[in-house]
């Protein structure tokens, strides 16, 4: 049982890091996620926020849903920037960065301010 609430303290704390309002934002960077994973990870996004926009590499905005073609844009143009507003959770702006390694794979990095 030790285990479990060292697990959770951790937990905690990093929760009370990630949502100190100290007026810095936050960069979060997943490595290695998979194009479902990704495609999936937006596709919540879109649920769950009330305004959403985003642009390729090339600036060119892309129609929504985004999930849908969010592998072909960063594919072709190299990134996606996505910035969503206005959510009943904890985050109320959330920007997120989809880019592809030189193996096509792609890396996610959201940037965040906690909720003032």
């Amino acid at each position: 049982m030790q285990n479990g609430i060292r697990t959770m303290t951790k937990f905690l704390k990093l929760e009370d890091a990630l949502l100190d309002e100290d007026g810095s934002c936050r960069d979060v960077n997943f490595l290695k996620p998979t194009w479902d994973g990704v495609t999936q990870f937006v596709n919540r996004l879109e649920q769950a926020f009330g305004e959403r926009i985003a642009s390729d590499g090339e600036g060119n905005s892309l129609a929504e849903p985004h999930w849908k073609d969010i592998k072909a844009a960063v594919l072709k143009t190299g990134s996606v920037h996505m910035v969503y507003r206005n959510c009943t959770e904890i985050l109320n702006n959330l920007q997120v960065y989809v880019g592809r390694e030189d193996d096509k794979s792609p890396f996610i990095e959201l940037t965040f301010s906690p909720r003032t």
